[in-house]
């Protein structure tokens, strides 16, 4: 249970002055707790409630507070005090990289427009952009984020671990062979990112209804402002123009609109009939660059907060 309890347990027994051997406890454990040292067990604190409830008026608001600690399935410790102070930069809060893995422009456009979070779950390209240079921002680092982000999902909707293939190098069509085992289902790799393409747009369409517009898919002034520390790109930051191009290619290259709607006709090709016959339906995101604050869920803001329990 919370330290609080603790606490509670000693402002009533001095209020009412209740030894400790009195309550159903090692003295030494309820010492602990009273002094914010250990937390007590639920059996433990609701064997003291019972106690106190024989000794301590009912309508005190500190039994009641024991007695909602034991009945709550899980607790938090409750905040002591709230401290502002005005923040150095623009973030509340940030997670820092070391070296230059903050310069990478095939992976920015994976953690821009993931559709679970700015993570590399769906499509992890860090060896396909040494390969091809860090610094570049074409056309053929878009196209394998795409297919990075069908492969990967595939492994998913296979119910296997991606990792055979990403470490032992395990050709992907030993699966589409497994998979036509275990299913009687002939098919091939390729027929196989078909469906995973389908899944893809189908997430992005049920997005887009929930009112994800394309300024989701934008990164946090940060990157494009704030230099590599060191490294060899050291001093290195993104370059807003190129990235938005890159981005602009990706949508292209995926069938979708200038916004990152999936047109009407891409949905009819995937078979996604009815989305597509309801298109209407879909709210219009705005441009990419009109809002950045919502880039890959980093918080933006003047000041920073500490908590203190």
């Amino acid at each position: 249970m919370p330290k609080i309890c603790g606490k509670i347990i000693e402002k009533i027994r001095k209020r009412y002055r209740i030894p400790r051997s009195l309550l159903p406890i090692h003295r030494g454990a309820l010492r602990s707790a009273e002094r914010g040292r250990s937390h007590l067990r639920r059996a433990s604190l609701k064997k003291i409630v019972s106690k106190l409830r024989d000794i301590v008026d009912a309508s005190d608001g500190l039994l009641a507070d024991l007695e909602r600690y034991c009945k709550q399935p899980f607790y938090v410790e409750p905040i002591r005090s709230i401290k502002r102070v005005q923040a150095g930069g623009g973030f509340v809060y940030d997670i820092t990289v070391e070296d230059a893995h903050n310069f990478l422009p095939e992976g920015a456009i994976v953690a821009s427009n993931c559709d679970i979070g700015a993570h590399h779950n769906r499509a992890w390209a860090i060896i396909d952009d040494i390969e091809m240079g860090r610094e570049k921002y074409d056309e053929g680092k878009a196209r394998r984020v795409i297919y990075l982000q069908h492969l990967r999902p595939l492994y998913d909707c296979l119910g296997v671990c991606r990792f055979m293939w990403i470490e032992f190098h395990v050709d992907p069509d030993y699966y589409v062979k497994a998979y036509a085992a275990a299913t009687g289902v002939e098919t091939s790799l390729t027929r196989l990112l078909e469906k995973m393409e389908m899944i893809w747009n189908l997430v992005r369409c049920i997005s887009v209804r929930r009112g994800m517009e394309g300024s989701e898919d934008w990164l946090p002034r940060k990157v494009f402002e704030e230099p590599v520390p060191s490294g060899r790109f050291k001093g290195a930051v993104l370059d807003e123009a190129r990235f938005e191009r890159l981005l602009r290619t990706y949508y292209k290259l995926r069938g979708w609109t200038r916004d990152g709607v999936p047109t009407q006709r891409r949905l009819k090709r995937l078979g996604l009939i009815d989305i597509a016959d309801d298109y209407e339906a879909l709210r219009k995101p705005s441009s990419p660059r009109d809002s950045g604050k919502h880039g890959a869920g980093v918080a933006e803001g003047n000041d920073r907060v500490s908590v203190q329990r």
